[in-house]
């Protein structure tokens, strides 16, 4: 929260083969509601509140929580955190998120978490609305360019309660659970 309350906790669904950990079953999507500040005159006109899912990592790659999401409770804004591992150039953070802010419509906040002794080699962080770059960073040390440890991104983004280009897309129903 804008006073720094805990105000949504998430239980990631998918694991990268990680098959030892159980996968959370029966939690619904999780979703919270602020007010942004008016940063545009507006009349008077007070601001929405703004549903912002959560997921975490590899769960991007999955129609749930994402889907459900958007089509049941009108969630268009998302915060992902990650440590993701830029091996492949097809599969990078900053082009992978932009990509699916892009084909949802919607708009993605990323947040790498990366330790540069053990894991120098991959992520970004970044901040895209609607499939364009707002604010961006990547981290190139190992290319030899030192970009520092701490570096905080931000952006103005509009926000919408409709996604349409995820509306397009077949509802999401998940698989029975014995």
């Amino acid at each position: 929260s804008p006073t720094g309350a805990l105000i949504a906790k998430y239980f990631k669904r998918h694991t990268f083969n990680a098959t030892e950990f159980d996968t959370p079953v029966g939690y619904p999507p999780v979703y919270f509601e602020m007010t942004p500040p008016r940063t545009k005159p507006t009349g008077g006109v007070p601001a929405a509140p703004v549903r912002i899912g959560l997921a975490v990592c590899f769960d991007s790659m999955y129609p749930d929580p994402v889907l459900p999401l958007l089509h049941d409770h009108n969630v268009s804004d998302f915060v992902f955190s990650h440590w993701w591992v830029d091996q492949y150039a097809s599969m990078a953070a900053t082009p992978w998120f932009t990509s699916l802010s892009r084909t949802l419509g919607i708009n993605v906040v990323y947040a790498a978490s990366v330790w540069e002794k053990i894991f120098p080699w991959g992520s970004g962080s970044g901040i895209v609305a609607r499939g364009v770059p707002v604010n961006t960073t990547y981290r190139k040390e190992h290319l030899g360019v030192v970009t520092g440890n701490d570096i905080l991104l931000t952006g103005d983004l509009e926000s919408t309660v409709t996604a349409p280009l995820a509306d397009a897309l077949p509802r999401y129903t998940p698989p029975l659970v014995d």
